[in-house]
C-alpha cells in the first residue's frame, strides 16, 4: 500500500463550446470502498445530475470510482466537481485512515517481522 493518500481525480476539461468533468481513482486499497459503497455512491450521483438546471449533459460513463459526463455547462460542471469531490473524499480519506491503523496495531507489526517483511 502506498505511505500517502491518493484522492480520486477529478477534472474539469473544455470540450468545444461545452465541458466534461472526469473522475477516476487510483486503484489503490483505500479506493476499494467505492467499489464497496458502489450502489448508493452512482444513485446519489446520478440523482444530482439529474437534479441540475439547464442540464444539457450526457453521462458517458457513470461508475463510483470513475466517470464523464459531457456536454455541461461550466457553472454545472463546476457544481458536479464539488458534489463529486464532497462524498469521495471523505469516504476515500476514512477508508485510508483505517487502513493505516489497522497496519501500526502492535499484532501487525509482529506478524511482519515474523514473516520478514
Amino acid at each position: 500500500m502506498s505511505n500517502r493518500l491518493q484522492l480520486p481525480i477529478i477534472e474539469i476539461l473544455k470540450d468545444g463550446k461545452y465541458y466534461r468533468l472526469d473522475w477516476d481513482d487510483h486503484n489503490s486499497e483505500a479506493d476499494r470502498v467505492l467499489y464497496e459503497k458502489k450502489d448508493s455512491l452512482e444513485g446519489y450521483i446520478e440523482g444530482y445530475f439529474d437534479a441540475l438546471e439547464n442540464n444539457k449533459g450526457r453521462i458517458v460513463c457513470l461508475a463510483s470510482n470513475t466517470g464523464t459526463i459531457k456536454k455541461l455547462t461550466k457553472e454545472n460542471a463546476e457544481k458536479l466537481k464539488s458534489m463529486l469531490e464532497r462524498i469521495l473524499y471523505p469516504i476515500v480519506t476514512a477508508r485510508y485512515k483505517k487502513i493505516q491503523y489497522l497496519e501500526n496495531l502492535p499484532e501487525v507489526k509482529v506478524q511482519r517481522k515474523r514473516e520478514g517483511s
